[in-house]
């Protein structure tokens, strides 16, 4: 039976750091400014409007802003394949059951994998754009805990000086 690529045992192994990307842009550390200078980046396919609601839904009543990026996915990636430098890495889109991190020894990647890094860098690109100094990357399957907001100060007044993402 093969992989389904968002599949429980997966999402709790793998993915979590990629979900909850806490980015930092260099450029700025505001100490004890992080609710004025931060924000939420949740991406989201165009294509999953009620993932998309859910996750809304989820951030109503959060103190911090959000924003929505679109997602990109494995179309625009094939359709720009000759445009995405992969520094020598190789696309594939295997059609058998293998999991994923194996093609990888050999330097090669998935369509979706690299769909999920262009989205985001598009989220990093529009924190920096944004000027903000915190944000807070999400795919519109992570949950945010209570306790996670409640020590979000005390993270990145922990966090080492020239940290840039967490």
């Amino acid at each position: 039976m093969a992989l389904k690529w968002r599949d429980k045992h997966r999402y709790r192994k793998y993915v979590w750091w990629l979900l909850v990307t806490c980015i930092a842009l260099g450029r700025y550390v505001f100490r004890g400014e992080t609710q004025t200078s931060f924000k939420i980046i949740r991406i989201n396919m165009e294509n999953a409007p009620l993932r998309r609601k859910a996750m809304e839904t989820h951030l109503n009543g959060i103190e911090f802003e959000s924003l929505r990026i679109p997602a990109t996915d494995t179309h625009f990636v094939h359709k720009n394949r000759h445009l995405i430098d992969l520094n020598g890495s190789k696309l594939i889109d295997p059609v058998h059951a293998i999991p994923t991190w194996y093609y990888h020894i050999d330097n090669k990647y998935i369509s979706k994998e690299v769909a999920v890094t262009i989205s985001h860098l598009r989220a990093i690109q529009r924190a920096y754009q944004l000027d903000l100094a915190y944000a807070l990357i999400l795919e519109d399957d992570a949950r945010i805990s209570d306790r996670f907001l409640s020590s979000w100060n005390e993270l990145i007044e922990s966090a080492p000086d020239d940290w840039e993402m967490l």
